[in-house]
């Protein structure tokens, strides 16, 4: 089974949501799944990406620059204009 977790948080120091998802993925890596993580949001990006790999699940880290591309496609969804 190929699993996809798209989080805002997952590498970092934090806790909560973080700390789940990092138990969470390794162990169904355990169980045979394959586990992607991207980790990213409007508010959290990164200026480069690639791939890392950490205890079998590959973690992509979602770019800046694709972040401001997308965002104008959002912008009806605004709340306020």
């Amino acid at each position: 089974m190929r699993i996809l977790i798209v989080t805002h948080e997952y590498s970092g120091h934090g806790g909560g949501i973080g700390t789940y998802y990092r138990l969470l993925a390794p162990a169904l890596v355990r169980e045979g799944c394959t586990v992607e993580v991207v980790e990213g949001s409007g508010f959290e990006s990164y200026e480069s990406t690639g791939a890392d790999v950490h205890d079998g699940v590959s973690i992509h880290r979602l770019e800046r620059s694709r972040v401001a591309r997308w965002l104008e496609e959002f912008q009806h969804l605004q709340a306020t204009p």
